[in-house]
């Protein structure tokens, strides 16, 4: 065998080794920075207290925490929403945009 044909599979081995720890060297470096799609507990998910009950949340507006068993309809709303139905549109990704004395020009922009 000449040497050229030697030296060909030890250069491909060498080249998947180098690209595997590279590889592997991003990987442990995002498991060290908190890697997308870390689970963070969040108070309040699935907790249900009855329609209609008052709830006293942490931040204003809220933006987690217990909340009424059925959801804002989706969609946009001119009419306030109590914070007890938003919250559970948040729970299940819904955005939701809170306006308080805006023009109509802006409103408009949103």
């Amino acid at each position: 065998m000449s040497p050229r044909r030697r030296t060909i599979p030890w250069v491909g081995v060498i080249a998947v080794a180098a690209v595997v720890a590279v590889f592997a060297f991003f990987v442990v470096r995002g498991l060290e920075l908190g890697a997308p799609g870390e689970r963070i507990a969040v108070s309040g998910v699935g907790v249900h207290p009855p329609e209609g009950q008052s709830i006293t949340y942490d931040t204003v507006p809220p933006v987690g925490g217990p909340h009424w068993p059925s959801p804002a309809r989706w969609g946009l709303s001119t009419a306030q929403i109590p914070d007890e139905r938003v919250v559970h549109n948040l729970e299940h990704g819904g955005i939701v945009i809170d306006h308080n004395a805006i023009s109509g020009d802006d409103l408009a922009k949103l």
